[in-house]
């Protein structure tokens, strides 16, 4: 007879030694990560959660100008005929494009920036020496302009990418009168911005153009500005790649420069005027490739909504095929033929290299690169970025034509300064995955070895033979394949094409082929950690039914022992809500405004602190300010709807008796940015500003 209000447990089915050998396995292993990362949490604690009592300083002048520099050094410059930027000093300009006063400084979501304290752009060029339009700004502001901006869905999806660009019948006369004056250069900026919950639509907008093209209102504007100005300088503040082809029309022929900026940050904006008058000389290469076609990707054609018909996960009915296989970016235009407008790693700068090569040589475990490079202009000190491709043999797995194995960028030269270099690669960098062995093999063949500012301009440098296949690394599948993929396959004539082009480059140059001989990849050894034995002492508590629940995340009431099932969930999962629904977006209480956090009921008890989880590209999402009561120390929380945009859509409650705490955080320039520095060990010191190292 069943018990009244009760439910009967279930009847479980017993499962093999194996599978609860790899369940312990991966539970363990779970478990020391989640140990690792509260023992670093607590440790840095205060250096990530600073709070700051009152109003004072957002950010630190190091951070600051930190973000500065990121701008400076992953701005690309695109275009620069004639020489015309850097524009003269004290320059009177005029600056177009609704854009101009609603800068993208971010994304959206996860990605968004808080500008309440960041410049603007007309600030920026003013600091910088400039002489800006003030009616045309303000037209923009206060004016007619005023009602024209981009939009992009918010953080559900609701809502629609527009341009809304101001049409050029807009403008009065009273504005076009005030170009003379501010005749030096026109600055036409165009702004992209992009956000979670809604991906780049690839079909028209309502307004007949695709999102990462111009539509026809910005054309007009820059017909406009080439018709009163003689000198056009494009600014791209777009996250995303746009086609460009307009570039090479004749009708836009004074559009004599094009800089592309992202998403600045809180700081970069300044970056824009600095690399404008000269002050700064723009390094930054591309890390995607300009197609003149945003649709000519393989994956553009993968893009989609599409939905798994019988599906009853929340938020999990949706899938997309990746039908590209390894030919993703440079590496499907390159070995496809296909013509691009500016090449991966593409940028130019205001004065000019030379970029000489040594002898390449190797060993077992890594290839060799020696550089010399030389700034060869007579005006201004700049960085170059030096790119290494390996193109493999076209034997045995199927390959792309070339890929990056290393780069080093140079530090500021002087004009007639040069530096020597050497770029060093492992070995694994020129394997191939063979999915049959679960292994990477540097196959047999010669492989070139290609040097330049881009992967269109690499030229031979080296040759290495290797006579047998050899296994670099060797690994079992997690998840092997179920079913047969249909992945792009490459042109076998154009990538023959291309083999003979660097082997008759080789031959001209003399270049005689280098025996390589690499060796399997020594697994590292570890010293003995505290924390596995911890965790090993856990999982030893833990049932097969619980370890399959804590590592599958399902969360089941009821079960009573030292740690309860719920409590292990959560110990993987994070704090969940009533009725278990999902961690993100149940807002952490230990860090008002985070994500989720894990759970807090395990610190008493079992000395496991709570983790506030990062917000993807955002970081670690705070509230501005918080209330904490001074009798027990309870931080007040107001859920997932207040904590968005640090606080905006919070509503304002008076607590008795409590302290309140501020709040701030560094809007670092978007990851495209950081990416398009080629400077590691700039990137090393974003990260130690994060860390508070």
């Amino acid at each position: 007879m069943k018990e009244s209000g009760k439910k009967q447990p279930r009847q479980l089915k017993p499962i093999s030694t194996a599978k609860a050998v790899v369940i312990y396995v991966v539970c363990a292993a779970l478990i020391v990560g989640m140990l690792v990362g509260n023992y670093f949490a607590d440790t840095y604690r205060e250096l990530i959660t600073v709070y700051l009592s009152g109003s004072g300083t957002v950010t630190t002048a190091e951070s600051e100008a930190l973000c500065l520099e990121i701008e400076e050094e992953g701005m690309v410059l695109l275009q620069n005929k004639d020489g015309a930027l850097p524009l003269k000093s004290g320059a009177a300009v005029s600056v177009f494009g609704q854009d101009s006063v609603d800068f993208v400084y971010g994304g959206a979501g996860s990605g968004s920036v808080d500008t309440s304290k960041a410049a603007n752009l007309k600030q920026a060029l003013e600091k910088s020496g400039f002489q800006v339009n003030p009616a045309l700004w303000d037209f923009y502001l206060t004016g007619p302009g005023k009602d024209y901006r981009k939009s992009v869905p918010d953080e559900t999806g609701k809502g629609d990418f527009a341009v809304n660009e101001v049409p050029a019948g807009v403008y009065t006369q009273s504005v076009k009168d005030s170009f003379a004056q501010y005749g030096d250069a026109a600055i036409v900026c165009i702004g992209r911005s992009g956000g979670e919950s809604s991906d780049i639509p690839t079909q028209p907008l309502a307004s007949g153009y695709r999102y990462l093209e111009l539509d026809k209102d910005e054309l007009d504007l820059l017909s406009m500005a080439c018709e009163r100005f003689d000198t056009v300088v494009l600014v791209l503040n777009s996250n995303n790649t746009l086609e460009l082809g307009f570039l090479d029309d004749p009708a836009y022929a004074n559009v004599k420069a094009c800089l592309w900026c992202g998403g600045v940050g809180q700081e970069g904006i300044y970056a824009i005027g600095k690399a404008l008058a000269g002050e700064v000389n723009p390094s930054g290469r591309l890390v995607d490739t300009y197609a003149y076609d945003s649709l000519s990707a393989p994956s553009a054609a993968n893009l989609g909504d599409y939905s798994i018909t019988n599906s009853t996960v929340t938020n999990g009915g949706k899938y997309l095929v990746y039908a590209e296989g390894i030919y993703v970016g440079y590496r499907y235009f390159d070995s496809f033929g296909v013509e691009v407008q500016y090449p991966f790693g593409y940028g130019l700068s205001y004065t000019q290299f030379e970029v000489t090569c040594g002898a390449v040589s190797c060993d077992g475990s890594s290839v060799c690169v020696p550089v010399t490079v030389t700034n060869t202009g007579a005006d201004y000190a700049g960085k170059e970025v030096v790119q290494v491709y390996a193109a493999p043999p076209q034997s045995g797995m199927k390959k792309e034509f070339r890929r990056l194995t290393g780069f080093a960028k140079t530090k500021l030269l002087a004009p007639g300064e040069s530096q020597n270099m050497t770029i060093t690669f492992p070995a694994k960098s020129m394997a191939s995955y063979q999915e049959s062995t679960s292994s990477w093999i540097v196959e047999k063949g010669e492989y070139a070895i290609l040097v330049g500012n881009s992967s269109a301009s690499a030229g031979v440098a080296g040759v290495l033979r290797v006579e047998a296949d050899a296994v670099i690394a060797r690994f079992s599948p997690v998840c092997p394949l179920r079913q047969e993929l249909a992945e792009l396959t490459r042109p076998d004539d154009v990538i023959e094409r291309l083999t003979e082009e660097w082997r008759r480059q080789a031959q001209r140059k003399g270049i005689v082929p280098v025996l390589f001989a690499p060796e399997e990849e020594r697994r590292a050894e570890y010293p003995a950690d505290p924390l596995d034995g911890i965790a090993a002492e856990i999982a030893e508590r833990l049932t097969e039914e619980e370890m399959t629940a804590l590592l599958m995340g399902e969360i089941t009431k009821g079960q009573a022992e030292q740690l309860t099932l719920m409590q292990k969930a959560m110990l993987v999962c994070g704090r969940v809500k009533d009725g278990g629904a999902e961690v993100i977006g149940n807002a952490s209480v230990t860090v008002p405004g985070a994500a989720g956090e894990t759970t807090c009921a395990l610190e008493e008890r079992h000395g496991v602190p709570a983790i506030a989880m990062a917000d993807g590209p955002a970081g670690l999402r705070l509230m501005r300010s918080y209330d904490v009561d001074r009798a027990s120390g309870k931080i007040y929380s107001q859920g997932l709807i207040a904590a968005l945009e640090g606080g905006f859509f919070a509503q304002k409650h008076v607590h008795e008796n409590a302290d309140t705490y501020y709040m701030y955080a560094t809007g670092i320039p978007v990851g495209t940015l950081l990416a398009q520095t080629w400077n590691p060990e700039l990137l090393e010191r974003v990260g130690a500003m994060i860390g508070g190292g």
